[in-house]
């Protein structure tokens, strides 16, 4: 995976490519990305990239509940991706549609925020 970082970075314009698409992470996954906009990267040393390749990791939330192994590999798995990753997908996780809407808006109110320290 590649971050899409550099000299030619406007975060104004990427995000308003994010607003427009009114698809949030959800919608780069679902789309297949190849590059992390830079709106979502928080540059540092400590940080690897470079997996060109990699799948995102995605937790089942529908099986979680299905004893303290399911629960305690979960754990486990959700701290794995965080560690590789520092995020993840989650799926049947039993929230209602509107709820994550509301979630996804809030999300974009957030970004549009900036921040000087950016990229």
């Amino acid at each position: 995976m590649v971050t899409s970082m550099g000299p030619e970075h406007d975060r104004a314009i990427e995000l308003r490519a994010s607003d427009e698409t009114k698809s949030g992470v959800k919608g780069l996954v679902d789309a297949g990305i190849a590059q992390v906009p830079c709106i979502f990267v928080r540059p540092s040393d400590s940080v690897a990239c470079g997996e060109d390749h990699a799948d995102i990791p995605v937790m089942d939330l529908g099986h979680a509940n299905a004893g303290p192994t399911s629960h305690d590999e979960m754990a486990q798995n959700i701290g794995k991706a965080l560690e590789k990753w520092g995020f993840f997908r989650v799926i049947d996780h039993g929230f209602r549609e509107s709820l994550l809407e509301e979630v996804i808006e809030g999300s974009r109110r957030f970004f549009a925020l900036g921040d000087k320290n950016a990229c």
